[in-house]
Formats: structure tokens, C-alpha cells, sequence
């Protein structure tokens, strides 16, 4: 049988995301939790005012600020390095395969790294 080269970190990093710790309250609970206190909330609400209907401004301001807050959880949870949060999605991607939940949760914090559309004070 032949070994992978990356087979430990493989195995590492699978281990630090399961279906039943994301479920768990843990990465992407942490992500939304973080996402949505007062502190980040304010900072994304004030980007997203800034940046209006103009999507250049809202990937200069506001998914930044996004994927600053993301970087930081996941590397609570043992995702490290620039490429820590390709890695993070491309295995939540393939456990999403597995649990709905899992899915929702996904989706929610998705919406916070793409502006809302048909935004009422637009109108």
C-alpha cells in the first residue's frame, strides 16, 4: 500500500472538523457567534453601509473584514497558514455531503462574504 506524503496532515485535519463538532457548537458555531456579536456586527453593518449597492466597494470593505473574523476562529480550531481557510471550506464542503444542518449553518455564514440583495433602502 503506498502512503501518502501529507498523510499526517491529512488525518489532522480531518480530525479537527467532524459533522458532529460543527453541529457541535464548534467551528462554524464559534464562526457564527463571533460573525454576530455586537462588536463584529457593528463593523460589517458600518462596511456594508459604506459600500452600498457598489460591488467593488463591498470586496474592498466588507469581505475583508469577513475573512478576517473567519481566519481567526478556524485558527482557534487548528486551521493555520494562508491557505487555512481553502482548506476549512473545501472540507466543509465535503461533509455538507452528509448532514443538512451542516448545509444551513454553511449558508449562513456565506451570506455574511456576499452583499444582500434587493436591500429596502435601495429601493
Amino acid at each position: 500500500m503506498i502512503s501518502h506524503p501529507n498523510k499526517d496532515f491529512v488525518m489532522a485535519a480531518t480530525e479537527n472538523l467532524t459533522v458532529s463538532q460543527a453541529k457541535a457548537k464548534d467551528i462554524l458555531q464559534d464562526l457564527l457567534q463571533t460573525l454576530q456579536s455586537d462588536e463584529i456586527n457593528e463593523k460589517i453593518s458600518g462596511a456594508r453601509d459604506q459600500a452600498g449597492n457598489d460591488m467593488v466597494k463591498y470586496m474592498q470593505l466588507v469581505f475583508p473584514l469577513v475573512a478576517q473574523v473567519q481566519a481567526e476562529v478556524i485558527e482557534k480550531h487548528g486551521f493555520y497558514g494562508e491557505r487555512a481557510s481553502v482548506a476549512f471550506m473545501q472540507m466543509l464542503k465535503n461533509l455538507e455531503t452528509q448532514d443538512p444542518e451542516l448545509v444551513a449553518m454553511s449558508a449562513r455564514v456565506r451570506e455574511y462574504f456576499l452583499p444582500q440583495l434587493g436591500d429596502p433602502k435601495d429601493s
